[in-house]
């Protein structure tokens, strides 16, 4: 099986270099041959030089590609950014088919400009698209106008040509995604080609010891780390968290990532005297980086807004390094944290109810936590990246038989 890896975000810091990383390499193991191709590489991605990567920058055309990104960055017209990179990153793939000779191309994280393969599938026949969704479309304000034109009616003679011409399936991380695009979406017209598909989980074998991660990261002993990470995003919910730890004595708030969102942190936690209780670090934190913040921690925070419908991957992250986590009860975040007893669940942007969880936390004596980190060997084991590989392979063959 020849899988042509489509990630036109690589480059940026977020959860896509890391997909792509662990992601390929998994398909790999499993005996595919794993191609690449990105707009302009990947962040930390010197681990994949095995991989034959192309990337649009690389080309005859990139430069100029590049120059008219930045200049839109400049501007700060991030949506054309994002769609400059991921047209010039799919059309740079659909022509690299008669030279690669891929069997499908899977596309990590199509959403927002879902419409772009279906476009390119009028020009071609026969190509196999497996597309990811992680929930950005239903989470748009249904009266904006980004919505109303992906959503438009006007599209359905263009989709069905394509669909005629080429195989689709679309991956869904949760069921809120997965119904959406099977009832909504267009009216459900791609219902037929629309599959549940869970994140994944890569085990950490963590040799860091905890004292030695406070030390490096300067955070001393004898509190309780709660940590919350990666990027912060306007999904996140981190007012809440910062209110409800005010009076909680002894524990301190850990925000490692970049501050994406339009929440001025640092003047909140100034604001409210908590410099000694909240650190932020706000940039992008490296591979390299990521396993002492985790081996640092006692906990991990995932508190989201209430409408927020996307896949908390940090739960994934979290249970691989055996972390318990205290989660928001959105969508299915808090529902995988029960069943799989994996934490403690509080309200969505409830700071009394997240106040409960983090002193109820804080009481938990050693051998509770203990059961916590062996709760969370088993859900790596359901969710293993070996699994997901596999089944990947499965719809990839199914698709090409159809």
């Amino acid at each position: 099986m020849k899988i042509l890896y489509v990630c036109h975000s690589a480059h940026r810091p977020s959860h896509y270099p890391f997909a792509v990383l662990h992601e390929s390499m998994a398909l790999r193991r499993l005996g595919a041959e794993v191609f690449l191709c990105t707009f302009s590489g990947i962040l930390d991605g010197d681990e994949l030089n095995e991989i034959v990567h192309i990337k649009v920058t690389a080309t005859r055309y990139g430069y100029s590609i590049r120059f008219i990104s930045y200049l839109l960055s400049v501007l700060k017209l991030k949506p054309l950014v994002g769609f400059l990179e991921q047209f010039s990153t799919l059309f740079l793939a659909v022509r690299l088919r008669k030279r690669l000779g891929y069997d499908v191309i899977y596309l990590r994280d199509g959403d927002l400009f879902i419409f772009i393969p279906f476009l390119f599938g009028l020009f071609t026949k026969r190509i196999r698209w497996a597309i990811s969704m992680i929930g950005v479309v239903q989470r748009m304000s249904h009266d904006s106008l980004p919505y109303k034109f992906i959503n438009s009616s006007l599209w359905k003679p263009i989709y069905r040509r394509s669909l005629y011409r080429n195989r689709f399936v679309i991956l869904c991380q949760n069921t809120y995604i997965e119904d959406y695009f099977k009832t909504s979406f267009l009216g459900g017209m791609l219902s037929k080609d629309v599959q549940l598909f869970n994140a994944w989980v890569s085990s950490v074998n963590q040799v860091i010891s905890q004292k030695d991660a406070r030390a490096h990261l300067g955070l001393g002993e004898g509190k309780l780390v709660i940590l919350s990470f990666g990027a912060l995003h306007g999904g996140k919910d981190i007012e809440t968290v910062i209110h409800a730890m005010k009076e909680i004595p002894d524990i301190i708030l850990m925000q490692a990532g970049k501050v994406t969102s339009s929440v001025d942190v640092q003047s909140m936690v100034r604001n409210l005297g908590l410099q000694d209780k909240v650190v932020i670090n706000d940039y992008y934190i490296p591979e390299s980086e990521k396993g002492y913040y985790f081996a640092a921690a006692d906990a991990v925070i995932l508190s989201y807004k209430k409408d927020f419908m996307q896949t908390a991957s940090m739960l994934w992250e979290a249970a691989a390094y055996r972390l318990p986590v205290i989660a928001s009860d959105f969508g299915e975040l808090g529902v995988f944290v029960q069943r799989y007893d994996l934490g403690l669940v509080f309200k969505a942007e409830d700071i009394e109810s997240l106040k409960e969880m983090l002193l109820r936390f804080f009481n938990y004596s050693q051998d509770k936590k203990m059961d916590l980190t062996r709760q969370c060997d088993k859900f790596c084991d359901e969710y293993a990246i070996e699994k997901w590989a596999q089944r990947f392979m499965d719809i990839s063959g199914r698709l090409c038989n159809k």
